[in-house]
Formats: structure tokens, sequence, C-alpha cells
């Protein structure tokens, strides 16, 4: 299924075909960035609805609203446990709950325009790439301020991976610029500098991840052909390498490493309104089938569709786009291994349709 024809896809969901209403004739096959002058750029990408519905299987298309209220942070969240981070786009903001006690303790409003997806290191600090913002942004652990703040100049940033043993920042830009036809991966050694530039040829890139040994794994679609790929920025690589997979993704997500096994995760997982995730060992430019699981919900028929997830051991964890208005949304915690309904999740914090389109686990 290809990202120009998600409308398809969301007919059968009522809240959906509202928002499509007005922009159907946005459809068509064009080119998903607008030129347009940006502060630290001359030519960067302003992601315009099209491209943003672009993203995700469902073809939302959420319009941030400027966040004026404060930052704020409760006294003990530091002590709570590890903390959930979750990019709310309608609000410009990050809510952040306590990993175990699924409550509320803080929100993050400052340093963001349109985040996205996110990745923590191993000292618990938190990256959130900022899609309109064209930057990634950097939190402590609990912080409500920001450390560190890294200009993209290369698009629009849509998630990122920090690799636990260099150090290393990855971003993967969803389209690029100043070709705005594709993106690309960008790699700031140490999470700083400049960054050095990865490009496949004219492909859309979703959020990537590292395994543990220094390889980057990031999904794609082709914006000539529509093909689904699975790529590979090796250790030490100078270019991406596509591999070939024994199933087809319908429609690409961020992927995964779960401490041994890459996980490829499809957002219209075997043709249907579901996410899953393919369990996958690498050799060379092949991969190999392990396992499989999909996940379903019950706030709209069993549908569910997650651009990242994150996996904690047998806990796999994820923004439910299709539970988008005030009584449903929610933020799932699935079996990993299991699938099937969520055993837990995350009620929205909102009075309007809240979206969470990226996670990470800071411990």
């Amino acid at each position: 299924m290809s990202i120009f024809h998600t409308a398809t896809r969301a007919l059968g969901v009522a809240v959906a075909v509202v928002l499509f209403a007005g922009c159907s004739a946005a459809m068509a096959p064009v080119a998903p960035g607008a030129q347009t002058g940006a502060p630290g750029s001359s030519a960067k990408q302003v992601p315009p609805p099209l491209a943003m519905r672009l993203t995700n299987a469902l073809g939302l298309a959420p319009v941030p609203r400027r966040n004026a209220r404060a930052s704020w942070m409760s006294a003990n969240a530091k002590a709570t446990g590890p903390l959930l981070y979750s990019s709310n786009q309608d609000f410009s903001e990050i809510d952040v709950y306590g990993y175990k006690s699924r409550k509320l303790v803080g929100q993050i409003t400052s340093g963001v325009v349109y985040p996205y997806g996110e990745c923590a290191d191993a000292s618990g600090n938190v990256w959130v790439a900022d899609l309109e913002g064209f930057d990634l942004v950097e939190y402590a652990h609990g912080a409500t301020k920001a450390t560190t703040q890294l200009t993209d100049d290369y698009g629009n940033p849509i998630g990122c991976s920090v690799d636990p043993k260099t150090g290393d920042l990855a971003v993967a830009n969803f389209e690029g610029s100043p070709s705005g036809y594709g993106g690309n991966i960008v790699i700031y050694r140490n999470a700083a500098g400049a960054g050095k530039v990865y490009t496949p040829a004219s492909t859309f890139l979703w959020p990537p991840s590292y395994d543990d040994k220094d390889n980057l794994f990031i999904e794609g679609e082709s914006a000539v052909s529509g093909d689904h790929e699975l790529f590979e920025l090796a250790k030490g690589g100078k270019s991406l390498t596509e591999i070939s997979l024994p199933f087809t993704i319908y429609f690409p997500a961020g992927v995964n490493w779960d401490g041994k096994y890459v996980d490829a995760n499809d957002q219209a997982y075997e043709d249907t309104d579901t996410t899953g995730v393919y369990r996958l060992t690498i050799s060379g430019s092949t991969a190999k089938l392990v396992s499989q699981t999909g996940y379903t919900d019950t706030c709209y028929d069993d549908y569910v569709d997650v651009v990242q997830a994150v996996i904690d051991g047998n806990t796999y964890i994820g923004g439910n786009l299709f539970c988008q208005d005030a009584a449903k949304y929610r933020i799932d915690y699935w079996g990993y291994s299991s699938g099937g309904n969520a055993r837990e999740y995350i009620n929205g914090q909102s009075n309007f349709s809240d979206t969470s389109y990226g996670q990470a686990l800071s411990k």
C-alpha cells in the first residue's frame, strides 16, 4: 500500500473521513514538501497537511496549536523510575508519564513545534525529532528545559536512534532539503556537530534504530515505485543497503532493536487496519523471518495504527492513532510476543484530539 493512497484505508473511519473531507483534492501524488524560508536555513521544508498524512497509515494531519502553557514536571518525577515520553503534535508538547504508574507527571511545551519521533540514550536523555522545527532537541531525564539543540539542515526529521556504544545520534528525515522528494539519514557523531548525510534514491524514511553492533536499520518507501523497503547502514558503511525481505511491508513504520532481533514494524500489518512487527535476523543483504506478531485494540473495532513503538522486554508500547478522540485517545501497552488487545493503556490529556506519534522510554 502506497503512502499516496492512505485515503483508501481511512474511508471506513468516521473521524478520519471528517479530516479528509476538506482536502481530498490534495491527495494527488505530488512532492510533499514546499520550499520555504525558515530560521537557520535558506531552503527548509515545511510539511503541509499532505506530507503529514503520508507518514501514517490512517492519514491523519494534525494542525499544531501553539502552546502558551508553561512546561511543568512533578517534584517526584525523577524518583518514580523510568519515564515514558510521548509526542503530542496537536498541542506542540511532550507528555511525560510514569512508566509504571501510567500517570501524567509532566509536560514539556518549550523548545518544540511539531514533535514526532523520539529516542533515548544510555543516560536517559531524550532526543525529540521536531518535524517542523527542523531540529533535534535533547532533554535530560525529568527536565523541562532543553540541554542541546541540533539544527537539521537536511530535511524534516521524523525519528532518531542513539547508538548505545558510540553515542552517535542517527536522524531520519522523512523528506529531504532542498530537493524535498525523498528523505535521508543524518549521523551526528557523539550527538554533536553538523552531521553526515546518507541519501537513498528518492525514498521517504521512517524512524530508525541501531542494533547492538552499531548497524542502523530504517524502513522507507520509494517515491518513484511505491515499493516498501528496509535499509541498513552498516557499521563503517558509506551508503545504505536495501535488505531483501521474505514478506511485504504494507505501510512503513519505525524500526526497533529488541535486544536480539531487528524489528520491522508495519502500520498496515498483513494489509489490515492493524499494526504488527516482524522479528528478523540479517545476513548480508538478506533478512530471515524469525517470528511475527499483530496488535489490536478495542477503541475502534480492533484497529491499530502505531508509527513508532517502544519495546521494553515483553512490553510493546505505542500511541494508537485510531484512538484519537477525547473519549478514546490512548497509549497502549501490549504483550510484545503475545499481541492481541492491549493489556493496559494511558488515556489522553486534552478535551480535543490529541495525537501520539512517537514514544521514548527514559530509564
